[in-house]
């Protein structure tokens, strides 16, 4: 597994104050009760193991923490493009996607026996989602030809979120320690991915 260092963030001046950013093993999380809400994007196919980090993330998170997941699903590495397009992808791939792959079936089975309460969970990356994800890989490399494409990029990211039913290469799953009380809504999955799209 490759360290990575982390850039110098002393020049981020405009995070608020409980903001920080720390660089660890996942499977070593050892702080209880600690989080408000976990962020979690495709980052457990990272990670052989990956079940053992759910659990830490659920304890790791306060009563009432929220746990967003997002990993992809797609084993068999299906295409709109031409595979050829993606050879280097591939063979980054291979090398880093060393963590187990599940179904939504499999995950909500697994955030149930961790003890998270599933607020939302669907399948996502659909067409739109994908089309747009392989012209990203395809392009990159050519700064030019991607800086033109980004508008249409994004606008096809959303329509994953208008027709999520329509997702098949990736699941996503809110979860909560918890159960909310009665006339707490709770946290809406679509709020969180807009959210994440808006900011990309």
């Amino acid at each position: 597994m490759k360290q990575l260092s982390l850039p110098n963030l002393g020049s981020w001046t405009k995070l608020p104050n409980n903001v920080q950013f720390k660089q660890q093993d996942l499977t070593q999380l050892s702080e209880e009760n600690y989080y408000d809400f976990c962020l979690c994007i495709d980052v457990l196919e990272h990670i052989p193991g990956n079940r053992l980090v759910l659990e830490k993330i659920f304890t790791s998170l306060k009563s009432g923490g929220y746990s967003y997941l997002h990993m992809p699903n797609d084993k068999h590495n299906r295409r709109i493009f031409p595979k050829k397009f993606f050879k280097e992808f591939e063979k980054w791939a291979e090398g880093e996607h060393v963590g187990e792959w599940y179904t939504l079936e499999e995950m909500k089975n697994i955030f149930k026996s961790t003890g998270f309460v599933i607020i939302e969970a669907h399948n996502t990356f659909g067409f739109w989602g994908k089309l747009a994800w392989e012209l990203d890989r395809i392009t990159d490399g050519k700064i030019a030809l991607k800086v033109l494409l980004m508008p249409l990029l994004k606008l096809w990211a959303h329509f994953d979120l208008w027709f999520p039913k329509l997702g098949e290469s990736a699941i996503c799953l809110v979860g909560q320690k918890s159960v909310p009380n009665n006339n707490d809504p709770g946290i809406s999955l679509r709020s969180i991915e807009r959210t994440i799209l808006s900011e990309r």
